[in-house]
């Protein structure tokens, strides 16, 4: 490659010269700009290189007898050679087009590599052999490829000079770095470019409850969803506005499920949900204290005067100072009551799971990482058992810097209850997790922090800055707490304990979290205590397919009654399943994969474990088992009744395990959302079509009044998949589906 430099100001004169032309293909031109003359990269075969030597002694023969000679018999190339000062190599500072001072050097970035689709398949050899990978799909154009790759200087000069294929390279165009690179009021444009795209959700659309430090409403990716009726505050005098920036970021994570993705299309942003704001932070200049449960409570009343929508309540902060132990505090208490609502309608609270604490002076420190951070509890009020608690990881593509978390691992920073103490336990906790960025590794490798790439894009709250950055287990917390919402918008007569239930079974470990499980169940209770159940897959949740199909039961059962002056179970339920029989025992040995949740919520006693009875914390306890091959409805229930020993309420239930579900049961059962997951042969499925729920001693079982002998609402969500292609599930349980069970819409 060559590149062909122009005079001064003047224009160089390629003539007919193209990308396609043979032996010397015009690769790209610059214009004269501040100073710096005009000029062409070239592709010159090695053929070519002769013939172009010869043309310019020609050109150079004809200018010192110029005089003599008519102008019809100028040489070849003669305008390019009377417009070019120079031909040279073309070094890389030549090819990059972009901030000299952008330029990777010695650490690796992101770089967005332009080259010729005739010499496409030698590059990729070339660089596989160099251990170049390339960063999403190829963008193909008539004659030229954009991939986007991982390179420091020393790869962009081997690959240049290696492979003549190299057109340009770019800045990778990230939308974060050139939302940043730009003046307040360029950033301006870009986020109202943006914001004309977004159609908001109808009116009464659910809404995501941000309980935060207030939400700047007229940023413009937010103002179509949030109006000034739905800013409130649980203090007059703190006001509305966000003056950290805390609330407004997490209010766009709610809103855009992916914003940088979004921001970077072209295509209509469709919302289906809108926001509500409390302000429940008290702002350093109020001496107003509020207590956080107070706060909380007082916001749920705020909103809920408009009672003509549905909501999701989402908590990004987490009470420190408070117990850390998986006792059940104040605070947690208090969002479990709120939750259960009287076991009248209930609500869903997504809350935190709580950050490793951290600060300017004081980083992370990575030592912690490799333990996944067991020494750093859950924090209050994340141990409610009826919340959605929300854990962080991160499967973002770090282009700069050496990031802390492999893909699909733990954000650096979010918490576990690896330590929780097991006499307090009353849940699995966090539930789930979802993106809250990475940390990139600081000189020496000791510490670590976020950076612009690891983090997650979101809406900032001034003018001028309506594009910011966040992460961690609050980013996390909004994200789950918008998917929820969108789920309600799908199904907006759907129970708050089904939504919770949906978003548990359709989540799953990545193949990071994966091999930390592999040695066997004490390893799987450890990765469970870690990342919950996994990620949260949106599309399994929202929608079946043929070959993957979830059922959605929504029912009520009677825990308890009196019979002769004491407490007995009243009743247990079994339902028998609308299986898709005959697919199943037609693919035979092909492997399936079925997820069961059972979701309820309970009335707390949060003085419980002062009695030395953390089982009786909640009101009411249930249960689900599978029944045995062939079972009938009448052997399976027999068969619970017989093994269930109201006496002792930690005894577990024999015999009923066929060593294929995923989790020991001592440990799924704890909570009041209960999965496990079985994987076998499709055809020893087939035979297994039914479930029993059944409950187990609560605190409602020592009392007599009438309010502990009453019915309480479930929800029981199943999924089944297979990686099977010629199969339809759906079609065969949509035929056989109970008038009390949903099956989530198809998508085909």
């Amino acid at each position: 490659m060559i590149t062909a430099t122009g005079f001064g100001t003047q224009k160089l004169w390629i003539g007919e010269m193209k990308a396609s032309s043979p032996g010397v293909s015009l690769l790209s031109v610059s214009a004269a700009h501040d100073d710096e003359p005009a000029s062409a990269k070239l592709f010159v075969t090695r053929n070519s290189l002769e013939t172009i030597s010869n043309q310019i002694d020609a050109y150079s023969a004809f200018e010192e007898r110029r005089s003599n000679v008519s102008s019809t018999k100028k040489p070849a190339r003669f305008q390019l050679f009377e417009s070019t000062s120079e031909f040279k190599p073309a070094s890389l500072e030549d090819i990059w087009s972009g901030p000299i001072d952008d330029m990777p050097k010695r650490k690796s970035e992101s770089v967005e590599t332009w080259i010729r689709s005739d010499r496409a398949a030698y590059f990729y050899r070339v660089a596989e052999r160099l251990g170049i990978s390339i960063i999403g799909n190829p963008t193909k154009f008539t004659d030229s490829i954009v991939v986007d790759m991982t390179l420091n200087a020393v790869q962009m000069q081997a690959l240049l000079d290696c492979t003549g294929a190299v057109i340009e390279f770019r800045p990778s165009s990230d939308f974060v770095h050139d939302y940043r690179r730009v003046d307040g009021d360029a950033r301006n444009a870009i986020s109202n470019a943006v914001a004309q795209r977004i159609v908001p959700a109808p009116a009464g659309a659910p809404r995501t409850v941000i309980l935060d430090s207030g939400v700047y409403a007229a940023n413009p990716l937010l103002r179509a969803s949030i109006s000034r009726a739905n800013l409130k505050t649980v203090d007059v005098d703190w006001g509305t506005d966000d003056n950290s920036g805390h609330g407004t970021a997490m209010a766009g994570v709610a809103l855009f499920p992916n914003l940088e993705a979004a921001a970077t299309s072209r295509a209509p942003i469709i919302l289906t949900t809108a926001l509500e704001s409390v302000k429940v932070f008290r702002p350093l200049s109020s001496t107003n204290l509020i207590v956080p449960r107070d706060a909380i409570q007082e916001a749920v009343k705020l909103v809920e005067r408009d009672s003509g929508v549905e909501r999701v309540f989402s908590l990004s902060a987490t009470i420190p100072g408070e117990d850390e132990s998986g006792r059940q505090s104040a605070t947690s208490a208090a969002v479990d009551q709120l939750a259960w609502n009287d076991g009248v309608r209930s609500r869903l609270f997504c809350v935190a799971a709580g950050n490793v604490p951290v600060s300017r002076e004081t980083p992370y420190q990575v030592v912690h990482y490799g333990g996944r951070n067991a020494d750093f509890p859950v924090q209050s009020p994340g141990q409610a058992v009826n919340a959605l608690s929300v854990g962080a990881y991160t499967d973002k593509d770090i282009s700069v810097g050496t990031p802390v978390a492999p893909k699909g691992d733990l954000c650096p920073v979010s918490r576990t209850s690896q330590k929780w103490d097991n006499k307090y336990r009353t849940s699995n906790k966090p539930d789930v997790v979802f993106e809250g960025g990475n940390h990139i590794f600081d000189p020496g490798k000791k510490t670590s922090r976020g950076s612009a790439d690891t983090r997650v894009l979101t809406t900032g709250r001034a003018a001028g800055q309506e594009l910011d950055l966040t992460g961690e287990t609050s980013a996390a917390t909004a994200g789950i707490a918008g998917l929820a919402t969108r789920v309600l918008s799908r199904y907006p007569q759907m129970r708050s304990e089904s939504v919770r239930g949906l978003i548990v079974n359709g989540a799953s470990w990545t193949p990071a979290m994966q091999r930390q499980a592999e040695g066997g169940s004490e390893d799987r209770k450890r990765v469970l205590d870690t990342f919950g159940w996994g990620v949260p897959d949106e599309r399994h949740i929202q929608e079946s397919d043929s070959n993957s199909l979830t059922l959605v039961i929504e029912d009520e059962i009677t825990p308890f009654e009196t019979r002769d002056g004491r407490c007995g179970l009243k009743e247990m339920k079994y339902f028998d399943l609308p299986w898709p029989k005959r697919e199943l025992g037609r693919i035979g040995n092909a492997e399936v994969r079925l997820a069961c949740t059972l979701s309820y919520f309970i009335e707390p006693d949060p003085l419980a474990d002062k009695r030395a009875r953390k089982d009786r914390y909640a009101s009411h306890r249930l249960r689900f088992r599978f029944n045995q091959p062939d079972d009938t409805a009448t052997t399976a229930q027999s068969r619970l009744n017989q093994l269930v020993d109201l006496d002792d309420d930690e005894t577990e239930v024999p015999n009923l395990d066929d060593g294929r579900w995923f989790m020991d049961w001592r440990r799924s059962d704890i909570g009041t959302v209960h999965n496990n997951i079985w994987t076998g042969p499709a055809h020893e499925l087939a035979v297994r079509g039914g479930v029993c729920v059944y409950p187990v001693k609560g605190w409602w079982a020592d009392r007599s009044s009438p309010e502990c002998r009453r019915s309480t609402p479930f929800s029981l969500v199943i999924s089944l998949r297979t990686a099977h292609a010629d199969v339809d599930l759906y079609t065969e349980a949509m035929a056989n589906v109970p008038a009390h069970a949903i099956i989530v819409s198809t998508n085909v």
